[in-house]
């Protein structure tokens, strides 16, 4: 038969001391970036390089936040963090390009009131998503437009057309799909899980479909 491929090693600490999380993701230099949020309510990560080697754990404050960390990697291979704060609204923390290398800005609060995690995602063009449960126990919405200048920037939170009632501890799954065109499945207040995408309409353009029932 040969070797086993893929075989799992064993368990290893990699350190740290936590209160929510991880977050995982891969970087543009193919690294593994982890991230979680420390008892002090502020988040931590290490980086997991390529070659084998790792490094430390490094604090990126943060706003006393209150939700596990969402990372996404944008079109430049920048690293872009969403959670929800003490305040209850969402805050982003992102690399900027600083010569060859990414260094981190500072928190930015993109406002909103949410009750759960944040689910983000990056469309086939570069537009960032974020999902959220309101106050009202209903998704909400917050995406990006493109200016002039070829810059993005946030548009306002908005409420999802005909939002079922999510559960109270929601969790909300926000993906592509083959189309390149967004998913987003929720858990509601009947413990169903529920589903709703973009769609192309022709005279409309892009445009959401009916929340659907998955049982």
């Amino acid at each position: 038969k040969g070797e086993d491929w893929g075989e799992m090693g064993g368990w290893k600490s990699v350190g740290g001391f936590f209160a929510g999380g991880p977050t995982v993701i891969r970087n543009a230099n193919n690294d593994i970036v982890v991230f979680g949020r420390g008892p002090d309510k502020k988040v931590w990560y290490k980086v997991f390089h390529a070659s084998g080697d790792d490094d430390e754990w490094t604090a990126l404050g943060g706003k006393l936040l209150a939700s596990r960390i969402t990372a996404i990697v944008d079109p430049q291979g920048l690293i872009h963090i969403f959670a929800r704060g003490k305040d209850s609204a969402v805050w982003e923390k992102r690399q900027y390009a600083n010569g060859t290398e990414a260094v981190w800005g500072e928190w930015a609060s993109l406002g909103g009131i949410v009750t759960s995690n944040v689910a983000a995602v990056v469309d086939a063009e570069g537009v960032s998503h974020l999902f959220a449960r309101g106050v009202d126990g209903m998704l909400w919405h917050m995406t990006q437009k493109l200016e002039e200048d070829g810059s993005l920037t946030w548009v306002a939170w908005t409420k999802s057309e005909n939002s079922i009632y999510l559960s109270s501890a929601a969790t909300i799954v926000a993906r592509l799909n083959a189309q390149n065109l967004v998913e987003v499945i929720v858990r509601g207040s009947d413990k169903a899980f529920w589903h709703t995408r973009q769609t192309v309409n022709d005279e409309r353009g892009v445009v959401w479909s009916s929340w659907k029932s998955l049982g």
